[in-house]
């Protein structure tokens, strides 16, 4: 390292404590910009100088998820940090020296966020003429005239009740909290966590905001390791801190993915693993998951979840081909939960799992009813017209269950009914 780089670098965290991380040239400056921004009470900023002050310990502890290594060579090894609205190049050298050479900082994600624009937590209620309406829950710990306000980030109750479970949704992508809430609402009423006007009492949602599904039929690797997934990296890293918080104020929280809401929130357990925390005041479930159900019941399990052993950990549809290939992993997942939970929680019998394996394949019914009619579609392609093989179709429920479960503003919601009572926009 030459004497002009060492004049402009900036040492990050405290001295004499941990590794030494050095901020080079304009990255010293964009960090101080987070500083300030961290003072002034942004929520924020404050979170991501925490982030980078971590380096301290190193990129291998509790960084295993949202730092990448891109490039090791001749004792020197490239990191690319990845976290909400910053992203960071590090070089580790030989001497375990940490240098920040690039740091590129959204300063305007804060606003992002209470605009609903990047991902973030926030609360949803249903209000007049049933319009959902939604506020975020990150906003400034510290007012403009220095005065303490709220505690960010941490979850809200719907009651008043401490022994009742804090309701929080994880949402598959979508366009804004007020759909998501709309969707996932209803996978909560399907869930062991369905709460008494819950639509009106509100509830906490994770929003992730985009186009499309999260792993599934058309994001294979998405579907069968969501803690790889890069582009999980911002929400994940959001909802681990949301659950880190609650576990410190010892809040008892039941988080309910909805579809690939699952990916988000395995990924976030897993950040949670990584930093040696402990979550048992805390509740999982996956409804309808599209990545894999069996690596988030280990993370599960490992973090000391309350999962109830009367009460399935997951439930698909058999039928839905995103989530056949995604939870299900194509007919395996079900088979090892129930194997898992069986060798791992007391309680777990023979009963529960086979109530396990019900809820993984669709309660059976919908295995058997489309073999029913796959072998009355196959007696008819072989033996029948043309117009024989179209009645068949026609008059056959299992497969046209099947093919509505597979269209896209269909298969948001976790039942036909449920779906044509929110359906306000195209089936496809």
């Amino acid at each position: 390292m030459n004497q002009a780089v060492n004049l402009t670098a900036q040492r990050i965290g405290q001295a004499g404590r941990g590794k030494l991380v050095l901020a080079h040239g304009s990255v010293a400056v964009t960090f101080n910009k987070l500083l300030e921004q961290a003072k002034r009470g942004n929520y924020w900023a404050t979170f991501i100088v925490r982030e980078i002050e971590q380096l301290t310990a190193g990129v291998n502890n509790s960084k295993q998820v949202y730092t990448h290594e891109k490039l090791r060579a001749g004792g020197y090894a490239n990191y690319r940090m990845v976290l909400p609205g910053c992203s960071a190049t590090i070089v580790c050298t030989p001497s375990g020296e940490y240098n920040i050479y690039a740091l590129e900082v959204d300063f305007d994600y804060f606003q992002k966020q209470e605009e609903a624009k990047k991902p973030g937590l926030h609360f949803v209620r249903k209000g007049r003429e049933d319009m959902w309406t939604s506020s975020f829950l990150s906003q400034k710990e510290v007012a403009d005239n220095g005065k303490k306000m709220r505690q960010p980030g941490f979850v809200k109750a719907q009651s008043a009740n401490k022994m009742d479970w804090i309701i929080a949704g994880v949402a598959d992508l979508n366009h804004t909290p007020a759909e998501a809430a709309k969707e996932v609402v209803t996978h909560i009423a399907a869930s062991p966590y369905n709460y008494p006007n819950l639509s009106e009492l509100g509830f906490n949602l994770m929003f992730t905001p985009g186009k499309g599904s999260i792993g599934g039929l058309f994001h294979p690797r998405e579907a069968f390791n969501a803690t790889k997934s890069e582009r999980l990296n911002e929400s994940a890293t959001i909802l681990a801190d949301a659950m880190i918080k609650a576990q410190k104020k010892r809040q008892k929280v039941a988080w309910i993915s909805q579809l690939g809401g699952s990916g988000v929130l395995t990924q976030a357990l897993k950040i949670c693993k990584d930093r040696n925390v402990k979550l048992n005041m805390q509740a999982a479930y996956l409804a309808n998951p599209t990545t894999s159900s069996s690596r988030a019941l280990d993370l599960a399990l490992g973090l000391g979840m309350q999962i109830d052993v009367n009460e399935e950990f997951s439930k698909s549809r058999a039928l839905n081909l995103n989530e056949l290939v995604g939870g299900n992993l194509v007919g395996a997942a079900p088979i090892y939960n129930m194997v898992k939970r069986f060798r791992s929680q007391e309680g777990y019998g023979i009963k529960q799992a086979m109530w396990e394996g019900m809820a993984g394949y669709g309660n059976g019914k919908e295995v058997y009813g489309t073999g029913v009619a796959a072998a009355a579609l196959g007696t008819a392609m072989m033996s029948g017209s043309l117009s024989t093989v179209c009645e068949t179709i026609v008059s056959s429920a299992p497969i046209a269950i099947a093919i509505g479960m597979n269209i896209p503003a269909l298969s948001r919601y976790p039942t036909f009914k449920a779906a044509f009572n929110n359906l306000d926009r195209k089936l496809w």
